[in-house]
């Protein structure tokens, strides 16, 4: 009865909690579930041993290896206890440091963010649990079941961002808003949430495929009190590199980015148009005071509303010809609107 009951509850409970979790949080599936299960294990290995020290199995062996099955079995199962009990403590004792480890993240969280609403949607790039695992746990911290998030890639898929979303990111110096740029406007809509649709270098006249170990995206960059998710793009000696981004300019909008890069780096963004041509929007070198501090730009769009274009990011190297990176932080589309939602 014991093997049976166990294995039945090893069954059905991780059927509830995987089938729970797969119809409300598919984003939070793992592996980790699978304690929950280890009661049941630990009946069906008493069970298991029980069959074997009284079942017909023991019948053909002679008689004093048959008196020392049921003390084997007994042994086998206060040696298993033993040491599910010591596992068990161990395991509690992490949980409970985890814990505190977490209330600290609760705190930090609560110092920048005081208080949700019905439209704030937190994310994270990186977080203690994992990522996916960041807007349930607030939602706790906030009491509120119905808080919206997930992980960065969950993010990047959002139609339309508004600016009580929030991605959030934590490293050895604690919990931190790593967009906060995204609060500076009512709608923002991501340029960068898909791989560029080309990656060139140009020299002169001649153009081709930049080497996709150039081009880096989703990398935090920037000093401790100024943190940015941004792509970059590696110099060549001579010439300069782009990402190209084909996308619909958003009406209303304009285009919000920061640069970061070192001394005498040229930056500059371009747009496309079939129609209209080539546009340069933004050219600016790195002076020696501007090295590894983000450059915030915003640029108008008005004359491209609407329309199909093409949107290039450059990097031209310094006159040293030193090979290096340059990065973009968070390129997107940005209105200023009254939102009635």
């Amino acid at each position: 009865i014991a093997l049976m009951f166990g294995a039945l509850w090893m069954v059905f409970q991780l059927s509830f909690v995987y089938f729970s979790l797969w119809i409300q949080r598919p984003d939070i599936l793992d592996n980790r579930h699978l304690f929950t299960a280890w009661m049941g294990l630990s009946f069906a290995l008493v069970g298991l041993f029980q069959y074997i020290a009284t079942r017909n199995i023991t019948r053909s062996l002679p008689f004093y290896r048959r008196s020392v099955l049921p003390s084997a079995s007994l042994i086998m199962i206060t040696l298993f206890i033993f040491f599910q009990s010591r596992q068990i403590s161990s395991d509690q004792a992490a949980i409970y440091n985890h814990a505190l480890h977490l209330s600290g993240r609760e705190k930090q969280l609560k110092e920048i963010l005081p208080a949700v609403t019905n439209r704030t949607k937190l994310y994270a790039n990186r977080f203690d649990l994992t990522a996916p695992y960041f807007a349930p746990t607030a939602a706790v911290w906030y009491s509120d079941p119905g808080l919206e998030g997930g992980s960065l890639a969950v993010l990047k898929e959002s139609a339309r961002i508004t600016n009580e979303t929030y991605l959030f990111d934590v490293d050895s110096s604690g919990l931190y808003n790593l967009m906060p740029e995204l609060q500076e406007h009512s709608r923002s809509y991501l340029i960068w949430n898909k791989k560029p649709d080309a990656l060139l270098w140009l020299y002169e006249e001649s153009s081709g495929p930049l080497a996709k170990t150039s081009f880096v995206n989703e990398r935090v960059v920037g000093q401790a009190d100024n943190r940015r998710l941004a792509f970059g793009l590696k110099t060549i000696e001579s010439g300069l590199v782009s990402a190209r981004y084909d996308t619909i300019v958003p009406e209303g909008s304009s285009i919000a980015v920061a640069i970061s890069g070192q001394p005498g780096q040229k930056f500059r963004l371009r747009i496309n148009h079939a129609e209209y041509g080539e546009q340069v929007l933004l050219e600016h070198r790195i002076g020696q005071e501007e090295s590894n501090t983000w450059l915030d730009q915003q640029i108008s769009l008005d004359n491209y509303w609407g329309e199909d274009v093409s949107i290039f990011f450059d990097i031209e190297n310094n006159d040293r010809g030193d090979i290096q990176f340059g990065h973009w932080s968070n390129p997107r589309f940005v209105l200023d609107l009254i939102d009635r939602d």
